[in-house]
């Protein structure tokens, strides 16, 4: 058996997908916590769940602009689709 579960992105929402974005950005899962709470790449404790995601804490990309918003314009995926909301460099704008 491995560690490893394949999941199309496309079928993950909320928690489960704040979850997945957190593990390919390099967080991981704190060893003495309950499966929830996530160790960023600097060393920060946070949570992923379903109950942060409702309540407005924790690391929640998919809802929340200010940690997804900078994760899609590094990726470059949505800027085809719409230019709304994310700062223009050109411009002398940046990330709040």
């Amino acid at each position: 058996m491995t560690e490893f579960v394949e999941v199309k992105t496309q079928d993950l929402s909320g928690a489960a997908l704040d979850w997945a974005v957190a593990m390919a950005e390099g967080y991981r899962v704190d060893p003495e916590g309950d499966g929830r709470s996530v160790i960023s790449p600097k060393g920060v404790f946070t949570s992923v769940s379903v109950r942060g995601a409702a309540e407005g804490f924790g690391y929640r990309p998919s809802s929340d602009w200010n940690q997804g918003g900078p994760l899609i314009a590094y990726v470059g995926c949505v800027g085809f689709f719409f230019d709304v909301g994310r700062p223009k460099p050109e411009r002398g704008e940046k990330w709040q």
